[in-house]
């Protein structure tokens, strides 16, 4: 995983100097199997969206493991459906995407203490 930023220029003026702060992460990596689409609640909840779903293993043995999705519009669920007949298991990908919103899933975690605020 790499961590990547907008590029800042030096002759930018005052808050402008780092652009909108967005951060990005690009991730390097091969399908662990074929790309699936599959369908999410929208956000008013009452219809659905297609999205291409993709299970990435690492390309060395110190990588992680990743699910990433691309969320399409019913109008363009052709263009998903295509795009996952293209990334089949064994494909070498790297995808970008905004850090903000990442979800981190901890699936073997060994102990858990609480602790009084």
């Amino acid at each position: 995983m790499e961590l990547t930023s907008p590029a800042a220029h030096a002759s930018a003026p005052g808050a402008d100097l780092f652009g909108d702060g967005t951060v990005t992460i690009e991730i390097r990596g091969r399908l662990s199997q074929d790309a699936q689409i599959r369908h999410k609640p929208a956000g008013d909840g009452q219809h659905t969206v297609p999205v291409l779903c993709l299970e990435i293993e690492p390309l060395s043995a110190a990588g992680h493991h990743y699910h990433a999705e691309q969320v399409y519009t019913e109008t363009t669920l052709a263009l998903a459906e295509e795009r996952a007949r293209a990334l089949r298991k064994g494909t070498h990908i790297t995808l970008t995407t905004p850090w903000a919103g990442t979800r981190v899933i901890f699936p073997r975690v060994q102990t858990i203490h609480t602790k009084e605020a």
